[in-house]
Formats: C-alpha cells, sequence, structure tokens
C-alpha cells in the first residue's frame, strides 16, 4: 500500500482555511490542488494554464443508468455546468480541452479500483494537459464520482438550498494526476422525519443537496415491517391469528393504538409467516436496483411471541435475528449481495444470546439509551464512544459481519422533538 497525498495549500472556503488532509490510494497517486488566495473569483487551471472554455462530454454507458442513477447522473451534470460557468469557463463543443463524463475505467487502474472497498462507487479522476475525465466502474457511482470532482475543486453544499453553496476564492489549480476515491460505508443517509409536512420547495431542496453529499435515500431498508407490511392486521388477523403473537395464551391481534401497532409482534417460529417475510423480502429487492437492505423488523413494542416454538428460539432479539435468517438464507441466491436488516432498537437493542447471524444480516442499531436504562436527554448529544451505545455496538460487531447505525438527534431544549 502507498500512502499519497492530497494537498490543498492556502485553500478557502469563504473566509476560512481547510486543513491539510491526507488520503490513502493504493498504489495511486492523487492530485495536487491548491488555490492562489490572491483572485477574487475562482477560476481553473489545468498544469499551468487557465481553462477559459471547455467542452463537456457525457458518455456513460446508459445499460447502468436506470431510474435513480440517471437522474442523479443528470443532476450531477447539470451542477458541473453551472458551476464551471461560475469559474469563469466558457462552455463550447469546440473547446480544445473536454471534460468527459462516464466511459470505461483505464485498464491500469482497473486493480486500484478494485481494492477500494466498495468498488461500484469508486470515483476515478484523470486529469491531463488536454482533458478531465471523470468516471465510475458503475451507474451506482458515476453522479458521485462528478460531485467527488467538484467536492476537490473546493466546491461546498452545507445547508440544502442556495445559500448553502460554497464556492472556494482564487485559483484552482490542478496537475497531471490520477484519483482513485471509494466510500468507506455501503451507504449513508439522512432521514428526515417530518419531510411531508414541508412546503413541496423544500422538500425538492432537500432531496437535491442528498444527491450532493453523496449520499442514498433510497437503498430499500423501510422500517418496521412485521404488521405493517409483511403480515398486515387488516388483512390477516381475522383468518390468521396464529401469525401474531401468542401473550398468556392469547394470540394479540388488536395492536393498534391511534394509528400505531403498538403491542403487535409476529409468531416468528410459523412457517406460513416466515414465507410472507421471504415474498416481502423479494418483492422488495426485485422493485428497483438501488434497493439493497429489506427491513425484516419487528415493531417497538415488547410482546414478542410466547408460545412453545418461539420461546425455544428466545428473547426479543434471539426471535428478531431468527426471522431474519430465515430470510437470508432464503434470498441469497438470487440476491447475492442484498441483505437484510433489522432495527436493533428498544427491546431488541441488546445483541442476542443464543442465535448467531447469517453473514448476509445487518441489525440497525438505534440509539435508544431509554431502553439501556439511561436519560436520552442526557446521552444524545455525546459523543457515541462516551455513551452506554457503545459497548452494545461492539456486542453486535462481534456477532455480525457488517453492522448500521441509526442516529436520531432530537432538540431537547424545544418543545418538540
Amino acid at each position: 500500500m502507498i500512502a499519497k497525498r492530497w494537498n490543498m495549500k492556502g485553500v478557502k472556503v469563504g473566509m476560512k482555511k481547510q486543513i491539510l488532509f491526507v488520503y490513502l490510494i493504493f498504489g495511486v497517486a492523487v492530485s495536487n490542488f491548491s488555490l492562489d488566495a490572491q483572485a477574487a473569483k475562482p477560476e481553473l487551471w489545468v498544469n499551468g494554464k487557465r481553462v477559459s472554455q471547455a467542452n463537456i462530454q457525457v458518455v456513460a454507458e446508459r445499460r447502468h443508468l436506470k431510474g435513480y442513477f440517471e437522474r442523479w447522473l443528470e443532476a450531477a451534470v447539470a451542477d458541473l455546468e453551472r458551476i464551471l460557468v461560475a469559474f469563469g469557463v466558457e462552455l463550447s463543443t469546440d473547446a480544445s480541452f473536454s471534460i468527459i463524463v462516464g466511459g470505461k475505467i483505464p485498464e491500469p487502474l482497473q486493480a486500484s479500483v478494485e481494492k477500494e472497498r466498495y468498488p461500484n462507487q469508486a470515483s476515478v479522476i484523470r486529469i491531463t494537459d488536454q482533458k478531465i475525465h471523470v468516471t465510475s466502474p458503475h451507474g451506482r457511482g458515476l453522479g458521485k464520482a462528478v460531485y467527488t470532482f467538484l467536492h476537490r475543486l473546493g466546491v461546498r453544499w452545507y445547508t440544502p438550498g442556495k445559500w448553502g453553496e460554497s464556492l472556494p476564492a482564487g485559483r484552482v489549480l490542478l496537475f497531471d494526476d490520477v484519483i482513485v476515491d471509494g466510500p468507506d460505508f455501503m451507504f449513508r443517509s439522512f432521514y428526515w422525519g417530518a419531510a411531508g409536512t414541508f412546503p413541496q420547495s423544500m422538500q425538492d431542496e432537500h432531496q437535491q443537496w442528498e444527491v450532493r453529499m453523496r449520499t442514498d435515500s433510497e437503498f430499500g431498508f423501510g422500517g418496521h415491517s412485521y404488521s405493517e407490511q409483511i403480515a398486515p392486521l387488516e388483512k390477516y388477523a381475522a383468518e390468521h391469528p396464529e401469525y401474531y403473537s401468542m401473550i398468556s395464551g392469547k394470540r394479540v391481534v388488536s395492536g393498534v393504538k391511534d394509528g400505531q401497532f403498538g403491542d403487535l409482534q409476529l409468531c416468528v417460529s410459523n412457517k406460513a409467516v416466515q414465507q410472507l417475510a421471504i415474498d416481502f423480502a423479494r418483492k422488495v429487492l426485485g422493485r428497483s436496483a438501488l434497493n439493497r437492505i429489506v427491513s425484516i423488523s419487528p415493531n417497538d413494542a415488547g410482546s414478542f411471541c410466547r408460545c412453545k416454538p418461539c420461546d425455544a428460539i428466545g428473547g426479543p432479539s434471539d426471535q428478531t435475528v431468527f426471522l431474519a435468517n430465515v430470510v437470508a438464507r432464503a434470498i441469497r441466491v438470487d440476491y447475492p449481495e442484498a441483505l437484510v436488516g433489522f432495527y436493533a432498537y428498544q427491546h431488541t437493542v441488546e445483541a442476542p444470546e443464543r442465535i448467531k447471524l447469517e453473514p448476509n444480516t445487518v441489525p440497525y442499531i438505534v440509539n435508544s439509551f431509554n431502553s439501556l436504562g439511561f436519560d436520552s436527554k442526557t446521552y444524545s448529544t455525546l459523543a457515541v464512544r462516551k455513551t452506554p451505545l457503545a459497548p452494545v455496538i461492539r456486542k453486535w460487531a462481534d456477532v455480525s459481519k457488517q453492522t448500521a447505525i441509526r442516529f436520531n438527534w432530537h432538540v431537547w431544549q424545544y418543545p418538540y422533538d
């Protein structure tokens, strides 16, 4: 492994200096970007020459660009064109200098791309005297590659909307170089809890911001799924009460409180319930190429099934993992890259005691401090490693090949969360 660095000398975004960042790239040199703080407006310079005209060519292979992938790329190219104009670059089809988006990864770089944790999302940027080539191995990463390039030019979007955009001041100097930069996480997302209550224009700006931040708001995980999606109460409760939890010798089929499934869970040992969960998973994963994690996740309630077969499986976490494992084994052949996720939350926040996780499952750990016996108001503002959640995450990591974390943040000083 060769450690290379991307050096930004005297970079200014607004009036604040940026820190020198060091990136680890496998056998690939990373560009030297710097700015001349004397210039008031951003200018693009390549190998000592100012780029005053550029020809933007999008040569992406459309077979990889389905649905969201194509829209992500269109949004990224639109931002690229607009920002180049702000850099003083005239867009012209006759320009000798080209910025090419898409196309194959150059053969010498294939090995470096494959060493990335998630190769299909890697950004590959190659800079020469005559062109800048921005691409990715797959449609999932292509729009992100454009935003990786813009980010490295010093462009920032601190908040959704036009007021959050910040361009660098001065000359941005690029030199002959190659960048291979892949994400450390399979996906990052920002859950905007009350999105439907805001004006449409604000929601559109927020969606655009997520694309610019290279997050994945669409990845298939649909939250609680037991009685809301796998076995809806209104569809099965009357004829199949055996699908739901047995508590004190009775099936619980009336768990709706104020529109919430407060007391309702499933009988995970029931073969028909298992098949419903498998069918649901296949439906979700077959719906979109974006979907990578399907939720086989219980509700918030503590009313987990106490029938003899379920009791033999174990407590809430054991039962949750049991059903997730059943689905994980069933979908593995048809969807080898997909994961089965579930909330490790409230009654299921602790790792299971009896059962191991299949390699294609993932616990979706939530910072439910109250379930751990601590006041959420006290711990919500601390770094995770300093909270009671840290050992919980470590335990899940010990029994699972991968973990996901949903960190709920609340503004406690206001009368709403």
